[in-house]
């Protein structure tokens, strides 16, 4: 009986112990968007003083099983999926809607940044499509930080869990494809 609690005391401490690294291990979503945001504006800058710099890394901040924190709060993800989002009680529906506007956000902004490296190395580059889509890279940063402040604003509010799935039920994030046409702008169709 007592092996079965010292089993049981030496479990319980190596599985706190092992959250305790992973959340040690949170990335921090501020700075790195604001660090991916950096590295395109340093590169541009360096094209207009004809500096030869490698292009920055397209990169994606939601991994799939990874620590993510924006404000203090951190996001859980498993299988490209926000499953939890520390200290916050949600529903099922409003982790949903979560993961659907951040990680299509995310799949936006790296789709931008490797469209644009793609298009540095073409010898006849459209100079009005490569501007287009660092607006739209920027753009899609920008609201990947205003889409996790507001959860955190929305979160204060009764009844949480409902207002933010509403919250990002209306947020509109244009749908994202492979063959887009250059005339699209960052989640508005331009005719």
């Amino acid at each position: 009986m007592k092996n079965i609690f010292i089993i049981a005391i030496l479990l319980s401490s190596f599985i706190c112990h092992a959250d305790a690294q992973n959340i040690n291990q949170a990335i921090d979503g501020n700075q790195y968007v604001k660090q991916l945001a950096d590295q395109r504006y340093q590169f541009n800058k360096s094209l207009i003083k004809k500096l030869r710099i490698p292009y920055p890394v397209a990169k994606s901040i939601f991994n799939s099983n990874s620590l993510v924190a924006f404000d203090g709060h951190t996001y859980v993800l498993k299988n490209n999926e926000v499953v939890e989002i520390k200290g916050f009680l949600l529903s099922k529906k409003a982790l949903e809607a979560i993961t659907n506007k951040l990680l299509m956000l995310d799949a936006y902004q790296k789709n931008c940044a490797e469209n644009v490296n793609r298009s540095y190395s073409e010898s006849g580059r459209d100079l009005q499509y490569v501007k287009n889509k660092d607006r739209q890279f920027f753009a899609a940063l920008k609201q990947i930080l205003s889409v996790t402040g507001s959860i955190s604003d929305q979160y204060q509010k009764p009844n949480a869990s409902v207002t933010i799935e509403m919250a990002m039920n209306k947020i509109k994030v244009q749908e994202l494809s492979a063959e887009q046409d250059s005339q699209n702008i960052a989640f508005a169709k331009v005719k």
